[in-house]
Protein backbone atom coordinates (compact mmCIF):
# COMPACT_ATOMS: atom_id res chain seq x y z
CA UNK A 1 0.00 0.00 0.00
CA UNK A 2 1.70 3.19 -1.46
CA UNK A 3 1.79 6.17 1.65
CA UNK A 4 -0.21 9.57 0.56
CA UNK A 5 2.39 12.03 -0.94
CA UNK A 6 1.83 14.15 1.63
CA UNK A 7 3.08 11.53 4.22
CA UNK A 8 6.03 10.66 2.06
CA UNK A 9 7.00 14.83 2.34
CA UNK A 10 6.67 14.94 5.90
CA UNK A 11 8.58 11.71 6.14
CA UNK A 12 11.48 13.37 4.22
CA UNK A 13 11.22 16.52 5.97
CA UNK A 14 11.55 14.81 9.46
CA UNK A 15 14.89 12.50 8.37
CA UNK A 16 16.25 16.39 7.00
CA UNK A 17 15.79 17.60 10.23
CA UNK A 18 16.92 14.74 12.01
CA UNK A 19 20.02 14.41 9.79
CA UNK A 20 20.73 18.59 10.61
CA UNK A 21 20.50 17.80 14.52
CA UNK A 22 23.21 15.21 14.03
CA UNK A 23 25.34 17.04 12.45
CA UNK A 24 25.31 20.04 14.49
CA UNK A 25 25.77 17.76 18.01
CA UNK A 26 28.60 16.44 16.48
CA UNK A 27 30.25 19.60 15.30
CA UNK A 28 29.86 20.49 18.98
CA UNK A 29 31.22 17.82 20.41
CA UNK A 30 34.99 18.46 20.03
CA UNK A 31 37.38 19.41 22.32
CA UNK A 32 39.21 23.02 21.50
CA UNK A 33 42.96 23.31 22.82
CA UNK A 34 45.14 26.49 23.46
CA UNK A 35 48.32 26.92 25.23
CA UNK A 36 50.18 30.20 26.87
CA UNK A 37 53.44 30.32 27.56
CA UNK A 38 56.64 33.09 28.47
CA UNK A 39 58.73 32.52 25.30
CA UNK A 40 61.85 33.21 26.86
CA UNK A 41 61.26 30.18 28.89
CA UNK A 42 64.02 27.20 28.30
CA UNK A 43 61.78 23.98 28.56
CA UNK A 44 64.52 21.70 27.57
CA UNK A 45 65.88 22.35 31.88
CA UNK A 46 62.04 21.06 33.18
CA UNK A 47 62.55 16.97 33.30
CA UNK A 48 60.64 16.53 36.82
CA UNK A 49 57.32 17.20 38.25
CA UNK A 50 54.95 17.38 41.70
CA UNK A 51 51.87 18.68 42.02
CA UNK A 52 51.78 21.94 43.87
CA UNK A 53 50.73 21.67 47.28
CA UNK A 54 47.48 24.09 47.23
CA UNK A 55 44.21 22.22 46.69
CA UNK A 56 42.80 22.02 43.04
CA UNK A 57 40.60 25.56 42.74
CA UNK A 58 36.44 24.25 42.62
CA UNK A 59 34.13 24.92 39.39
CA UNK A 60 31.04 25.58 40.94
CA UNK A 61 29.59 22.37 39.35
CA UNK A 62 28.34 19.65 41.73
CA UNK A 63 28.82 16.72 39.44
CA UNK A 64 32.16 17.72 38.45
CA UNK A 65 33.94 18.86 42.02
CA UNK A 66 34.51 15.27 43.58
CA UNK A 67 37.22 13.08 44.90
CA UNK A 68 36.47 10.65 42.25
CA UNK A 69 37.12 13.18 39.45
CA UNK A 70 40.23 14.95 40.71
CA UNK A 71 41.72 11.41 41.09
CA UNK A 72 40.72 10.94 36.95
CA UNK A 73 42.59 14.24 36.26
CA UNK A 74 45.48 14.03 38.54
CA UNK A 75 45.75 10.25 36.80
CA UNK A 76 45.52 11.12 33.51
CA UNK A 77 48.04 14.42 33.81
CA UNK A 78 50.74 12.06 35.33
CA UNK A 79 50.15 9.44 32.88
CA UNK A 80 50.43 11.66 30.00
CA UNK A 81 53.65 13.31 31.45
CA UNK A 82 55.57 10.13 31.80
CA UNK A 83 54.30 8.70 28.65
CA UNK A 84 55.99 12.24 27.27
CA UNK A 85 59.27 11.23 28.83
CA UNK A 86 58.84 13.34 32.05
CA UNK A 87 59.11 11.68 36.26
CA UNK A 88 57.84 12.10 39.43
CA UNK A 89 60.35 13.85 41.20
CA UNK A 90 61.38 11.52 43.83
CA UNK A 91 63.56 13.42 45.84
CA UNK A 92 61.08 16.57 46.61
CA UNK A 93 63.05 18.56 44.50
CA UNK A 94 61.09 18.79 40.94
CA UNK A 95 61.63 20.97 37.78
CA UNK A 96 58.44 22.14 37.84
CA UNK A 97 54.87 22.18 39.89
CA UNK A 98 51.63 21.32 38.22
CA UNK A 99 48.01 22.60 39.49
CA UNK A 100 44.70 22.20 37.85
CA UNK A 101 41.62 23.72 37.66
CA UNK A 102 38.05 23.43 36.27
CA UNK A 103 35.87 26.42 34.78
CA UNK A 104 32.05 25.75 34.08
CA UNK A 105 30.74 28.54 32.15
CA UNK A 106 26.81 28.50 30.51
CA UNK A 107 26.95 29.41 27.06
CA UNK A 108 23.85 30.26 24.26
CA UNK A 109 24.21 29.56 20.90
CA UNK A 110 21.84 30.92 18.25
CA UNK A 111 22.39 29.67 14.64
CA UNK A 112 20.09 31.60 12.22
CA UNK A 113 18.10 29.00 10.38
CA UNK A 114 16.14 31.78 7.89
CA UNK A 115 15.06 33.14 5.42
CA UNK A 116 13.16 30.29 3.78
CA UNK A 117 10.98 30.03 1.29
CA UNK A 118 8.07 27.46 0.90
CA UNK A 119 8.42 24.20 2.07
CA UNK A 120 10.66 23.81 5.16
CA UNK A 121 11.73 22.02 8.28
CA UNK A 122 12.20 23.44 11.83
CA UNK A 123 12.73 21.81 15.04
CA UNK A 124 11.51 23.23 18.63
CA UNK A 125 12.50 22.25 21.92
CA UNK A 126 15.76 20.65 23.22
CA UNK A 127 16.52 18.16 20.73
CA UNK A 128 14.09 19.14 18.05
CA UNK A 129 10.97 17.91 16.74
CA UNK A 130 10.49 18.53 12.82
CA UNK A 131 7.10 19.68 11.25
CA UNK A 132 6.71 20.97 7.81
CA UNK A 133 5.52 24.41 6.86
CA UNK A 134 4.23 26.10 3.59
CA UNK A 135 5.23 29.69 2.07
CA UNK A 136 6.32 32.66 3.35
CA UNK A 137 9.52 33.75 4.57
CA UNK A 138 10.76 32.45 7.70
CA UNK A 139 13.27 33.60 9.74
CA UNK A 140 13.60 31.48 12.56
CA UNK A 141 16.48 29.83 14.04
CA UNK A 142 17.93 27.16 16.60
CA UNK A 143 18.70 28.39 20.22
CA UNK A 144 20.67 26.16 22.23
CA UNK A 145 21.73 26.37 26.02
CA UNK A 146 24.69 24.32 27.30
CA UNK A 147 27.57 24.57 29.86
CA UNK A 148 30.97 24.60 28.63
CA UNK A 149 33.81 22.93 30.87
CA UNK A 150 37.40 24.25 30.41
CA UNK A 151 40.66 21.92 32.21
CA UNK A 152 43.04 24.47 32.93
CA UNK A 153 46.58 22.99 33.73
CA UNK A 154 49.78 25.08 35.19
CA UNK A 155 53.18 24.46 34.74
CA UNK A 156 55.37 26.58 37.50
CA UNK A 157 59.15 26.73 37.66
CA UNK A 158 59.88 25.52 41.32
CA UNK A 159 62.75 27.66 42.53
CA UNK A 160 61.22 31.24 40.98
CA UNK A 161 57.48 29.99 41.64
CA UNK A 162 56.80 31.77 37.97
CA UNK A 163 54.12 30.43 35.92
CA UNK A 164 55.80 29.20 32.90
CA UNK A 165 52.92 27.41 30.82
CA UNK A 166 49.28 27.00 30.41
CA UNK A 167 47.19 24.74 28.63
CA UNK A 168 43.26 24.63 27.87
CA UNK A 169 40.86 22.42 26.62
CA UNK A 170 37.31 23.21 26.42
CA UNK A 171 34.36 21.43 25.19
CA UNK A 172 30.41 20.82 26.33
CA UNK A 173 30.07 19.48 29.51
CA UNK A 174 27.93 16.00 29.26
CA UNK A 175 27.37 13.30 31.53
CA UNK A 176 29.09 9.96 30.67
CA UNK A 177 26.96 7.04 30.84
CA UNK A 178 29.68 4.96 33.44
CA UNK A 179 32.42 5.59 35.10
CA UNK A 180 34.72 3.79 32.49
CA UNK A 181 33.61 6.33 29.95
CA UNK A 182 33.94 9.29 32.11
CA UNK A 183 37.86 8.51 32.54
CA UNK A 184 38.20 7.80 28.98
CA UNK A 185 36.92 11.17 27.83
CA UNK A 186 39.25 12.92 30.92
CA UNK A 187 42.16 10.78 29.74
CA UNK A 188 41.65 12.32 26.19
CA UNK A 189 40.91 15.99 27.34
CA UNK A 190 44.13 16.04 28.94
CA UNK A 191 45.78 14.42 26.57
CA UNK A 192 45.18 16.62 23.76
CA UNK A 193 46.20 19.23 26.01
CA UNK A 194 49.36 18.42 26.73
CA UNK A 195 50.33 17.45 23.29
CA UNK A 196 50.80 20.71 22.85
CA UNK A 197 53.91 20.71 25.64
CA UNK A 198 56.50 21.59 25.18
CA UNK A 199 56.24 24.39 22.54
CA UNK A 200 57.82 24.30 19.15
CA UNK A 201 61.09 25.66 19.42
CA UNK A 202 61.26 29.14 17.89
CA UNK A 203 57.10 29.48 17.99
Amino acid sequence: MMSPPGEKTACRLRRAALLLMTVMVAACSGIQVNQDYDPATDFSRYHTFAWAPEPAQKSGNALIDSPLMDRRIRTAIETTLASRGFAAAADNRPDFLVTYQLVVRNQIEVTPAGPAFGWGVFPYGYWGYPYPFWGGIDYSGYVDYYQEGTLIIDFTDSETQKLFWRGTGSRRVSRQSTPEKTTAEVNRIVAEILAQYPPPAGS
